[in-house]
Protein backbone atom coordinates (compact mmCIF):
# COMPACT_ATOMS: atom_id res chain seq x y z
CA UNK A 1 0.00 0.00 0.00
CA UNK A 2 2.92 2.52 1.12
CA UNK A 3 4.66 1.66 -2.27
CA UNK A 4 1.60 2.44 -4.35
CA UNK A 5 0.80 5.48 -2.20
CA UNK A 6 4.36 6.97 -2.58
CA UNK A 7 4.78 6.19 -6.49
CA UNK A 8 0.61 8.15 -6.71
CA UNK A 9 2.61 11.10 -4.57
CA UNK A 10 5.88 11.11 -6.90
CA UNK A 11 3.81 11.02 -10.44
CA UNK A 12 2.16 14.08 -8.95
CA UNK A 13 4.76 15.92 -7.61
CA UNK A 14 8.46 14.42 -7.89
CA UNK A 15 10.59 12.04 -6.21
CA UNK A 16 10.42 12.03 -2.63
CA UNK A 17 14.22 11.85 -0.66
CA UNK A 18 15.78 8.31 -0.65
CA UNK A 19 16.47 6.89 3.09
CA UNK A 20 17.50 4.05 4.46
CA UNK A 21 14.04 2.93 5.60
CA UNK A 22 10.44 2.83 3.83
CA UNK A 23 7.84 5.85 4.07
CA UNK A 24 5.16 4.60 6.61
CA UNK A 25 1.07 5.59 5.50
CA UNK A 26 1.25 8.07 7.54
CA UNK A 27 4.10 9.79 6.60
CA UNK A 28 3.15 9.92 3.00
CA UNK A 29 -0.50 11.52 4.25
CA UNK A 30 1.39 14.32 6.25
CA UNK A 31 3.78 14.82 3.43
CA UNK A 32 0.45 15.08 0.99
CA UNK A 33 -1.54 17.29 3.33
CA UNK A 34 1.48 19.86 3.41
CA UNK A 35 2.19 19.52 -0.39
CA UNK A 36 -0.82 17.91 -2.25
CA UNK A 37 -3.44 19.04 -0.35
CA UNK A 38 -6.04 17.99 -3.00
CA UNK A 39 -4.94 14.53 -3.25
CA UNK A 40 -5.52 13.64 0.71
CA UNK A 41 -8.14 12.21 -0.12
CA UNK A 42 -7.52 10.23 -2.95
CA UNK A 43 -4.88 8.69 -1.04
CA UNK A 44 -6.78 8.04 1.75
CA UNK A 45 -9.43 5.93 -0.37
CA UNK A 46 -6.28 4.55 -2.34
CA UNK A 47 -5.42 3.04 1.56
CA UNK A 48 -9.33 2.17 2.26
CA UNK A 49 -9.24 0.01 -1.12
CA UNK A 50 -6.12 -1.83 -0.43
CA UNK A 51 -7.28 -2.79 3.18
CA UNK A 52 -10.46 -4.00 1.91
CA UNK A 53 -8.65 -5.89 -0.53
CA UNK A 54 -6.22 -7.68 2.16
CA UNK A 55 -9.29 -8.77 4.68
CA UNK A 56 -10.12 -11.76 2.79
CA UNK A 57 -6.08 -12.90 3.07
CA UNK A 58 -6.11 -12.12 6.87
CA UNK A 59 -5.45 -14.87 9.33
CA UNK A 60 -5.52 -15.29 13.26
CA UNK A 61 -2.42 -15.66 14.85
CA UNK A 62 -2.31 -18.42 16.25
CA UNK A 63 -2.71 -18.39 20.47
CA UNK A 64 -4.44 -14.92 19.18
CA UNK A 65 -7.89 -16.09 20.70
CA UNK A 66 -6.37 -17.87 23.67
CA UNK A 67 -4.43 -14.73 25.09
CA UNK A 68 -7.50 -12.63 24.30
CA UNK A 69 -9.19 -15.10 26.53
CA UNK A 70 -6.44 -15.87 28.97
CA UNK A 71 -6.22 -11.81 29.69
CA UNK A 72 -10.30 -11.62 30.09
CA UNK A 73 -10.07 -14.13 32.41
CA UNK A 74 -7.41 -12.52 34.41
CA UNK A 75 -9.44 -9.61 34.59
CA UNK A 76 -7.54 -7.42 31.90
CA UNK A 77 -9.84 -4.95 29.93
CA UNK A 78 -8.88 -5.50 26.43
CA UNK A 79 -8.54 -2.69 23.26
CA UNK A 80 -7.03 -2.78 20.21
CA UNK A 81 -5.77 0.47 18.52
CA UNK A 82 -5.24 0.15 14.93
CA UNK A 83 -4.05 2.22 11.80
CA UNK A 84 -6.76 0.50 9.74
CA UNK A 85 -10.20 2.34 9.34
CA UNK A 86 -13.41 1.32 11.45
CA UNK A 87 -15.10 -0.57 8.21
CA UNK A 88 -11.94 -2.23 8.04
CA UNK A 89 -11.51 -3.41 11.19
CA UNK A 90 -14.97 -4.24 11.53
CA UNK A 91 -15.15 -6.62 8.70
CA UNK A 92 -11.82 -8.01 9.66
CA UNK A 93 -12.77 -8.55 13.25
CA UNK A 94 -15.92 -9.94 12.24
CA UNK A 95 -13.96 -12.39 10.20
CA UNK A 96 -12.94 -14.30 13.44
CA UNK A 97 -15.70 -13.49 15.64
CA UNK A 98 -13.16 -11.29 17.57
CA UNK A 99 -15.31 -8.18 17.94
CA UNK A 100 -16.95 -9.78 21.57
CA UNK A 101 -13.57 -9.71 23.03
CA UNK A 102 -12.62 -6.21 22.75
CA UNK A 103 -13.56 -3.89 25.55
CA UNK A 104 -12.46 -0.90 23.68
CA UNK A 105 -11.78 -0.52 19.36
CA UNK A 106 -10.03 2.44 17.92
CA UNK A 107 -9.68 2.91 14.55
CA UNK A 108 -7.44 5.50 12.61
CA UNK A 109 -10.68 7.17 12.21
CA UNK A 110 -11.12 8.64 15.83
CA UNK A 111 -7.21 9.61 15.52
CA UNK A 112 -5.72 13.34 14.63
CA UNK A 113 -2.46 10.61 13.19
CA UNK A 114 -1.67 8.11 13.15
CA UNK A 115 0.60 5.44 15.66
CA UNK A 116 3.33 5.78 16.11
CA UNK A 117 3.06 9.64 15.84
CA UNK A 118 3.30 11.02 19.46
CA UNK A 119 0.46 13.09 18.99
CA UNK A 120 -2.07 10.54 17.88
CA UNK A 121 -3.91 10.24 21.00
CA UNK A 122 -7.47 11.97 20.98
Amino acid sequence: MALDMRALIERAAGPLPERGERYRIGELITHCRAELPTQEADRWASALDHERRAVPDAWLEPGALEALTGARAAGFAIALWTNNAREVATLALGRFDLAPHFDLIVTRDEMRAMKPDPTAGG
